[in-house]
């Protein structure tokens, strides 16, 4: 906070940091009593207090909702805000494992500050307003809910600065302004953005009984205000289920805009993913191109039962061949989603290779790679698509080949064709090909006509390339032994990544790289950790043979890095067991 606090000062805000030490830690009992601790019903991003550390001071108890039924720790961010009058006012996660930042806490305070300012502007107007306002900024009570009658009534006026704050204060009023949601769902249709807003937010945070609301919701989702439509999409979360049912009704509007904005945002609601897919499928067949496109990047976001699933296949198949590139694009994206029933895809995707468009092209070659070796098939339409003028197209097309693998009678010229990618102008290209001959070489396999190409290319200017040629030697074992030259010498490249590989590769060839012992004791010392602890899983890979390296390991006991120092260890077992014994291992 060094250096914030004249922003702190500034809105007159005292942060308060509480450290989830090992005392305060939160964890889940095996069984939680439901009339007592909400489970389903306390937001995910909730943090439970069991010792009322915070809510003996501040007066609120929250509680986190764990996942599956493990007894875990929470360790979720959370920002709470809390006025001078004690009363928590904004409640936010930034997700597990996320940093709660301080450029990220300032929005939100002046957010709650435009929002007080906005319900204080109604205290001038007559003491009803007044004593709304005070019951609104009061800590909540029997008589909080006599404030709504003045706030439905200003929704209406046409100043609109107190519109805004009666829409404010029925936000702050939460699930208690149940009974403002037809006047806060008319506010939807208010002149002023800010009006709206404050009115979405306010659905939202009454939830499940805001259900009403919904069809109206909906078309804020595509309001010209951006901080509008981000509200709508939370505050439809926030109603639940009932919004998800809305939304796949939506799809049906006369507005292709609203259809569109529906069906991004259905997957966010999990409790509908099983009936949204018949839903999406149909909006695949819109006459409208951007229905047609977020329905199909909105169906492969739905984790689904994979019979659920298969029924898109042909709808899919279908639209592989959309008059629209980007819908093309789309689908051919949406084809890993099938799981197993891929396969049926094939034949589809093998004629797609050649479409018009290369924003086509390559998500058609990423698809036939997560489909893999039940891809075989199309190893010659993707060899061709290697000469296709698109660097990216033809990076996916080499990364699809080491992905399928070596086919049968496919094999030979799977080889060749990526052996000459290795020469291909472009870097990614290059890189590509070597990876999928890693993936592919082994050792007696027509990949043993790859060695000589690589040994070339671990002359490429570029490192990436040359540490995955040398993993693509590696690879092949024995085969890979006239590399051994070309290795040894790269054993001192000023790439880190290239000698970790080389390491690896030279232990790989087998007993024919005994030769590379010295080098390997000398990479003990190396200034990256990742090499030392490579070198010594190297000499312990050699055996007895690596005997001259045990002065060298039994240093190496005393290295800063964990990792090299447990490898060192058991190198130094395989090498020679006395010497371990000695030097105090076990």
């Amino acid at each position: 906070m060094r250096g914030r606090e004249k922003e702190y000062d500034r809105r007159s805000v005292q942060p308060l940091v509480v450290m989830a030490q090992q005392p305060f830690q939160l964890k889940r009992p095996k069984e939680c009593d439901k009339e007592w601790s909400w489970v389903e019903d306390i937001p995910p991003h909730v943090v439970f207090d069991p010792l009322s550390t915070v809510s003996a001071t501040y007066g609120v108890a929250y509680q986190t909702k764990f996942r599956d039924n493990e007894n875990v720790w929470s360790s979720r961010p959370t920002i709470f805000v809390i006025d001078q009058s004690g009363v928590l006012r904004h409640v936010a996660s930034t997700g597990r494992n996320q940093d709660i930042r301080e450029e990220g806490i300032f929005p939100i305070l002046d957010e709650l500050d435009a929002q007080r300012k906005s319900i204080t502007a109604l205290e001038g107007k007559d003491a009803e307003r007044r004593e709304a306002v005070g019951l609104v900024l009061a800590p909540r009570g029997p008589r909080t809910g006599e404030a709504i009658p003045a706030l439905v009534k200003s929704l209406t006026d046409e100043d609109t600065r107190l519109r805004s704050g009666a829409a404010a204060a029925l936000l702050w009023l939460g699930s208690r302004a149940e009974e403002a949601v037809p006047a806060l769902t008319v506010a939807l249709e208010d002149n002023d953005a800010r009006v709206r807003r404050f009115a979405t937010m306010a659905l939202g945070r009454v939830g499940a009984s805001a259900k009403t609301a919904v069809p109206r919701l909906v078309r804020g989702l595509t309001d010209e205000d951006q901080r509008v439509r981000m509200e709508t999409l939370a505050a439809l979360e926030g109603i639940g289920p009932d919004a998800g049912a809305g939304l796949q009704q939506a799809l049906k509007d006369k507005d292709a805009r609203i259809r569109a904005a529906a069906a991004q945002a259905l997957p966010r609601f999990r409790g509908q993913v099983e009936s949204s897919v018949p839903v999406l499928m149909e909006g695949m067949k819109d006459a409208d191109a951007g229905v047609r496109l977020a329905a199909a990047n909105a169906l492969r976001q739905l984790p689904v039962r994979q019979e659920t699933r298969k029924p898109a296949v042909p709808v899919i198949i279908a639209t592989l061949e959309d008059k629209d590139a980007r819908v093309r694009a789309a689908a051919a994206n949406a084809v890993h989603w099938l799981g197993p029933d891929a396969r049926e895809v094939v034949p589809s995707l093998i004629e797609a290779l050649r479409d018009q468009a290369a924003e086509v092209r390559s998500p058609v070659a990423n698809a036939l790679a997560d489909i893999g070796k039940e891809a075989g098939s199309a190893i010659p339409a993707l060899i061709e698509t290697l000469g296709d003028k698109e660097v990216y197209v033809r990076a996916s097309a080499a990364w699809a080949l080491g992905l399928i693998g070596l086919v049968g009678e496919h094999s030979k010229a799977e080889i060749r064709a990526l052996v000459t990618a290795l020469k291909d102008p472009d870097v990614q290209v290059r890189r590509a090909s070597a990876s999928s001959l890693t993936r592919i070489g082994r050792p007696g396999t027509d990949a043993m006509a790859a060695v000589q190409p690589l040994i070339e290319a671990m002359k490429d200017h570029d490192g990436g390339v040359r540490a995955l040629a040398a993993s693509a030697l590696g690879a092949l074992g024995s085969d890979a032994k006239p590399a051994i030259p070309v290795l040894l010498g790269a054993v001192k490249e000023g790439d880190d990544n290239v000698r970790r590989a080389v390491i690896k590769a030279l232990a790989a060839v087998g007993p024919d790289a005994e030769v590379a012992v010295p080098a390997f004791i000398e990479a003990l010392k190396d200034r990256h950790h990742d090499v030392r602890r490579s070198a010594a899983k190297a000499l312990g890979q050699f055996g007895t043979a690596a005997k001259n390296a045990v002065p060298a390991l039994v240093e190496a006991l005393k290295d800063e890095n964990g990792e090299v120092r447990q490898e060192t260890a058991l190198a130094l077992k395989k090498i020679d067991p006395e010497a371990a014994k000695k030097a105090g291992l076990k």
